[in-house]
């Protein structure tokens, strides 16, 4: 087979992009020069008359906007993250570029714990749902439209509890008084969550050190169903003691919440070329979502046993393989 061959200029990311987009980068460039000339020169109007201080500040912030046109006029008059491959034929070289994978990540909980008083035993405990370590996997599914932009799908499996870490959930319920009635209680009990998340992302892939190296970052909204099991205690046997349950098989699945709630996601990240489409990935991601108070399903019907509202403050740091084509 044979390829087209490349003009130094554009192995050397000069040659990339269309006369169009040339013309653009320089028309941002001498905007910014220009911008920033005048934004320096106003630094000699702090003793202006009162009428002219607006043009000052005018000035000063039209040196900042020139600043930024530079920037923009460096950018988008280089690409080299996508001049270094040679063009196929028959292939544009604005042709959308995809990307899949998978990763395998670890998480831990980022959020800061409120406290309350446990009504069993008096002390100050975690409200909410609070977790050390856990683990899962992510598959990401994205395409590169346009100089460096582009749309992520990922959908996401997380775990913590045993052998991990503990997790620890607040439960509130009804139970008897000695004055024959009925109070409130509340307490934290251990066990273990499991998580499934579909994240919808916008995503930037920076064009640096000629495509071996390809630095990026993302935001979007995600959907995130949240399962919360909690491990009872023969103090909450009640709860237990119905036709949803078997206290004596240490197998049983004691009551459990679940939640399905919108959220959001951000993420940074970077891909290290491998050999040919294979490239080797490291990234930073944050999840945040409210989840609200939800009914202990399995519980004894009349107890009203409820786990306590919580924040989904995840911080996740993942590894993997990644192939583009």
């Amino acid at each position: 087979m044979s390829t087209e061959p490349v003009p130094a200029a554009r192995a050397m990311g000069l040659g990339a992009s269309s006369k169009t987009d040339g013309a653009v980068a320089v028309a941002f460039v001498l905007y910014g020069c220009i911008s920033v000339a005048e934004g320096l020169e106003s630094c000699e109007s702090f003793q202006a008359p009162r009428g002219s201080k607006f043009m000052a500040h005018a000035k000063r912030w039209n040196g900042l906007a020139g600043g930024l046109g530079i920037a923009l006029g460096f950018l988008s008059g280089a690409n080299p993250g996508e001049a270094a491959e040679p063009v196929r034929p028959g292939v544009e070289a604005e042709a959308p570029m995809w990307w899949v994978g998978f990763q395998l990540h670890g998480i831990t909980d980022g959020s800061a714990p409120e406290y309350t008083r446990d009504t069993l035993t008096a002390y100050r405990t975690p409200r909410g749902t609070h977790f050390g370590w856990g683990a899962g996997l992510s598959i990401p599914v994205s395409v590169n439209l346009y100089r460096g932009l582009g749309f992520r799908t990922a959908l996401s499996l997380s775990y913590s509890g045993d052998p991990f870490d503990r997790v620890e959930s607040q439960i509130t319920f009804l139970e008897r008084s000695e004055e024959g009635g009925y109070e409130r209680a509340y307490l934290t009990r251990g066990g273990y969550f499991g998580s499934a998340a579909i994240q919808f992302d916008v995503l930037y892939t920076f064009p640096l050190l000629f495509g071996t190296f390809k630095p990026y970052l993302g935001v979007g909204p995600g959907l995130y169903l949240n399962y919360v099991f909690t491990n009872l205690t023969e103090a909450e046997f009640y709860l237990l003691d119905n036709q949803y349950n078997d206290p004596q098989d240490p197998d049983n699945i004691d009551p459990y919440s679940v939640n399905l709630e919108p959220g959001f996601n951000g993420f940074v990240g970077v891909n290290f070329k491998v050999t040919g489409a294979m490239h080797l990935n490291f990234e930073l991601e944050y999840n945040r979502a409210q989840m609200d108070e939800a009914p202990l399903l399995k519980a004894t019907d009349g107890s009203d046993a409820r786990r306590a509202a919580y924040v989904y403050s995840v911080v996740k740091l993942s590894s993997g393989i990644l192939f583009n084509f």
